[in-house]
């Protein structure tokens, strides 16, 4: 079936901005809601901003009425109400809260929220009603400060959000997350109001009603967001910038001309498929890239900014969170070294304040004629480079195509060989193989055929046995004689010997059927021969995988000289204008935000547009977060030629569109297997916020809370009849680690390039793999998240065994322990801290939720779920089914995971965890248990793989089918390699068996048998076939 955007009718670019404007205004009340759920009010703003009228009983939430009338008796209160139903434009939005939580710094916050509409009475009073009885709301600002996790919140969210028969059975519920009992909030009574500096950290039971308040951490993207539709400049300008690549994508075959330019700069090494991204990075209008940890992302991004430096093209490069950033620069730091390093590493003023300096530091060491050193780069060596890594790749190619002719014609063996008896097969010396000869034994067998009625007899033939009779018999023997001459005896006789017994046309037809199907053997055997010679002298695939990583190496390093040699000397011919234009940015960038008249401020913008457009000529690489950039960029169209959006999976919409709008092209890097964009509006309110906006149809493909922006890209490419880029090659986890995510996370697409003889040299004597350590906890009553004692003890029990071998001790071993709870982590930080070890490595360990690992690694790592007896049924469904928080544990893991937990109660969880725990559990982990081998020959092959240093697992479960051996080659191709014995010798099995393997090949296998017989008759030929997995 069609996909239905196939079938939807082009959007003219006046309706996309249209719905542009629908949307615009859409996120901004998302936004807004979203504020609200993480509410904190001063307590200095009572009477100005919230007001609490109520001093005799809670009047709302449990009695459940459709209005209550008040009155308030303070000034500033009655001007606060009327202020906001009285002003122009948008009426100010007002929200009922209660109970109220009072914290040591005086900031109160409502633990329910409601908005509500507040009229004027005919009274002179005032009238609340509720805007929507069922829309009320939890603010997670109180369960934050429990240091829950943003899932945990929103399962609780969920839950406490939900149906409940009364408001008294939705708070009780509430305070048991929060610890609190339910009897110090009477709706009878209510507490006083607090005054400053007393009762902290302490419920006051009472309601309050406040005003719309903004969060001073989203009100610059709300700023942005409004100004691209408020101003007809900018929104005019929407559809010239990649924003409306997205907004409207069409199939487009523009690109941008490289000619006699490097296209491509590898100060980092890349594989195939990272090349391909960096290109289209470089040329298209909009690129999408994805992968898994391990993949390579953050080298693809190096190589865009080097080679867009050398390009002539202008990158900003945005995350949203400074740790991706950070990633980022720090390696191309490393590569141009302090005082070569041009990039602008921006956002807060003390990001802008260190980047000034730093970049003032560079440039005055320009004056003192460091530059000179600097002789300019040839790319001559690169050139030569690229023509040594192409010849061997072509090798590579000739190695493949000569593996998928070897297979092939070894399954045409096996079906030759099935139709032959097994003892001529054993009788028959394949070094020196009979010569039978094709046309005589092809005239004897038709001849035969037609004898007895199965084939046509011709005229000739019909004349010949009416004439000759019972010579014509003899003349066929003669030839049958003459066809098996130089056959070994045994096939001789039992040819022969049966044609004697029974002499006449039909013994002798079913002889020559016989000897043509082992000549059919015999030319296959040739065949298969001449085959193996041509494997055997084709260089071997570790080899070949090395020279490739040894030449990319050698290109890095050259690249790394010629990026920093090429854009110094470029600073340094424009030294005068660079050292001008830097100050005066610096210098703008703070008169930007300065109070001044409109004339003044647009001339001000100008100039700031136009120095950073100046700038770019020489410092093309800009770095900033998503909601800094307006910090230090002016909300302007095509400021730059190419934006950068990492981690973009994370990443909402709202915050990438002025971003986007700022470039004239677009790469976004993500992962959606991987942590996500969470909201804390409930899908009912967002449908609601869309229709008040006009933008419900937009809902489906923009929503603010089930959409990221790579989710938006992904579409818009797609949308372009093309696809994102999968960075398939994973080079960090052991493939027994990372096997897990591959098949349930990522349909078994991954290439496992990670070099076990790397993780084994490194980690030495420790096991490599995954580890179930089965533990019976049990998780106490706790308003603050989760914790389980067992698996803490466990824990330390492990590391305790480690500092016994004295494995601690290595200084290049990093350890993790991750955890899906907060109060977990903290418990397991806590019996850390008072081992004797501690100090020795808590620089090399890092222990916390998924989130703390994003973008990390660790050597070992150890996993504790805490689901066991007592666990929440929500909390349980938590763990189980957040499938993003199990695989960053997961694929953060190098060498070992340790998985430390309830092995039963992890698998009556069901959902990703249960599979998980299932995978572990299954004794085909390496490592876990000792392999097991179903014949001598199995056991060979297992000897011959640990001697070529191929990676395998024995006896593995894939569906309805188990493999021989999982193989792994250099290249990270997966195979299935079966040792086929005498069961599989039959035409029978052997038509069962290609049935299989069509189906495990579907599966993204490539399949491979070796005959037993060959292991120990031609192991020789074995090895080379092995060595040669590609």
């Amino acid at each position: 079936m069609e996909s239905n955007y196939l079938h939807k009718p082009k959007l003219s670019k006046k309706n996309s901005l249209e719905d542009f404007k629908n949307l615009i205004q859409f996120y901004y009340a998302c936004i807004e809601e979203e504020d609200l759920h993480s509410l904190t009010l001063k307590l200095t703003q009572y009477h100005r901003s919230f007001i609490s009228p109520w001093d005799e009983r809670e009047p709302f939430f449990h009695t459940e009425t459709a209005e209550i009338n008040f009155d308030v008796q303070n000034k500033l209160d009655h001007k606060l109400l009327n202020r906001g139903l009285a002003q122009a434009g948008e009426a100010e939005r007002f929200f009922y809260g209660y109970p109220v939580f009072k914290d040591r710094k005086d900031h109160i916050s409502p633990l329910f929220i409601q908005e509500v509409d507040v009229t004027i009475s005919q009274a002179g009073g005032f009238i609340l009603r509720p805007q929507n009885p069922n829309a009320i709301q939890v603010n997670h600002h109180l369960f934050r400060q429990q240091h829950k996790q943003v899932e945990e919140i929103q399962a609780i969210q969920e839950e406490l959000e939900g149906t409940f028969g009364s408001f008294q059975a939705r708070l009780r519920t509430a305070l048991e997350y929060l610890d609190t009992d339910i009897q110090f909030f009477d709706p009878l009574k209510i507490d006083l109001f607090p005054k400053r500096g007393t009762y902290t950290n302490c419920w006051v039971n009472r309601p309050i009603l406040f005003r719309s308040e903004r969060s001073t951490y989203t009100n610059n993207l709300k700023k942005d967001l409004i100004a691209l539709i408020r101003y007809n400049s900018l929104f005019k300008s929407v559809g010239e910038t990649v924003l409306y690549q997205l907004l409207a994508p069409i199939k487009e075959n523009k690109t941008i001309d490289h000619r006699d330019k490097l296209a491509v700069l590898e100060v980092l090494p890349l594989n195939e498929l990272q090349e391909k991204a960096v290109k289209s990075g470089l040329t298209s209008p909009l690129t999408v890239v994805t992968g898994p940890p391990g993949t390579g992302k953050s080298q693809v991004v190096v190589d865009i900014l080097a080679s867009s430096v050398l390009s002539g093209q202008t990158v900003l490069f945005a995350s949203k969170n400074n740790k991706a950033v950070d990633v980022v620069y720090d390696r191309i730091h490393e590569i141009l070294g302090k005082d070569h390093d041009w990039v602008l590493r921006l956002g807060s003023r003390k990001k802008k304040a260190t980047c000034q300096e730093n970049i003032s530091s560079s440039l005055k060491s320009l004056i003192g004629g460091a530059h000179n050193v600097l002789e300019s780069p040839s790319q001559e060596p690169l050139n030569i480079l690229d023509k040594e890594i192409l010849s061997v790749r072509n090798q590579l190619e000739k190695v493949r195509q000569s593996n998928l002719s070897l297979e092939a014609t070894y399954m045409e063996s096996r079906m030759a060989k099935a139709a032959v008896p097994e003892n001529w097969i054993k009788t028959t010396n394949e070094n020196k193989l009979p010569v039978i000869p094709f046309s005589l034994l092809i005239n004897g067998k038709n001849n035969a055929m037609a004898m007895v009625g199965d084939a046509p007899m011709g005229l000739w033939l019909w004349l010949k046995n009416l004439l000759m009779g019972q010579r014509l018999k003899l003349e066929l023997y003669q030839i049958l004689e003459k066809c098996v001459a130089s056959t070994p005896e045994t096939i001789k006789k039992d040819i022969l010997s049966e044609v004697q017994n029974n002499f006449g046309y039909h013994s002798m037809a079913i002889a020559f059927q016989q000897l043509s199907l082992y000549r059919d053997w015999v030319e296959v055997t040739k065949k298969l021969q001449e085959a193996e010679k041509q494997i055997i002298d084709l260089p071997n695939a570790n080899i070949l995988a090395e020279n490739i990583q040894k030449l990319k190496e050698r290109k890095a390093k050259i690249s790394k000289e010629f990026f920093k040699t090429t854009w110094t000397q470029n600073v340094s011919k424009r030294f005068e204008i660079a050292n001008h234009e830097i100050s005066r940015y610096f210098e703008l960038a703070e008169r930007i935000f300065s109070h001044q008249n409109a004339r003044e401020w647009v001339q001000v913008l100008n100039d700031f547009t136009e120095t950073i457009k100046n700038l770019g000529k020489t410092f093309p690489i800009w770095i900033v977060t998503n909601l800094s950039a307006r910090r230090s960029l002016p909300l302007q169209p095509n400021l730059f030629d190419l934006v950068i959006i990492d981690e973009a999976s994370q990443c909402d919409i709202p915050s990438a569109l002025p971003l986007l709008f700022r470039s004239r092209r677009a790469v976004i890097i993500g992962d959606p297997r991987q942590l996500r964009h969470i909201s804390t509006i409930s899908p009912n309110r967002e449908a609601q916020i869309a229709n008040e906006n006009k933008a419900e149809l937009l809902l489906s493909d923009w929503s603010y809370t089930a959409c990221s922006i790579y989710d938006i890209a992904k579409t818009a490419i797609q949308k372009k009849e093309s696809a994102p880029i999968l960075l398939a090659e994973h080079y960090r986890s052991h493939p027994a680690i990372v096997e897990f995510s591959n098949r349930v996370f990522y349909q078994r697409k991954l290439i496992l390039r990670t070099s076990v003889s790397t993780l084994k040299s490194k980690l030495k004597d420790q096991p490599l793999g995954v580890f179930w350590h089965d533990v019976s906890g049990y998780v106490p009553k706790s308003s603050r998240s989760a914790w389980n004692e067992a698996e803490v003890s466990k824990t330390i029990e492990i590391f305790n065994s480690w500092y016994k071998l004295d494995f601690l001790s290595q200084q290049d071993i990093r350890f993790g322990i991750v955890t899906p709870f907060r109060l977990q982590m903290e418990k397991m930080k806590q019996a850390l801290n008072k081992q004797p070890w501690w100090d020795e490595i808590k620089d090399r360990l890092i222990v916390g939720t998924a989130h703390a690992f994003q973008g990390d690694e660790c050597d070992i790592m150890i996993f504790s779920p805490v689901v066991a007896k007592g666990l929440g049924k929500n909390l349980c469904r938590w763990v189980a089914d957040t499938d993003q928080l199990l695989n960053v544990a997961i694929t953060r893991a190098r060498g070992a995971m340790h998985v430390v937990g309830d092995l039963h109660e992890c698998r009556l969880a069901g959902s990703y965890l249960s599979e998980f725990a299932e995978y572990v559990a299954s004794g085909n982990i390496a490592g876990q248990t000792e392999a097991r081998f179903d014949s001598p020959a199995e056991e060979h092959m297992a000897d011959i793989l640990d001697e070529i240093g191929l990676w395998y697992l024995p006896q593995y479960p894939e569906g309805r089918y188990r493999f021989d051996f999982l193989v792994v080659s250099p290249f990270g191709t997966r195979y299935d390699l079966e040792v086929d014995g005498r069961g599989h010798w039959t035409a029978e099995q052997m038509r069962i068996d290609e049935v299989r393997d069509k189906v495990v090949e579907e599966l993204g296998y490539n399949v491979i048998r070796i005959d037993a017989r060959d292991l120990f008759n031609h192991e020789d030929i074995v090895k080379a076939r092995i060595s040669r997995l590609s």
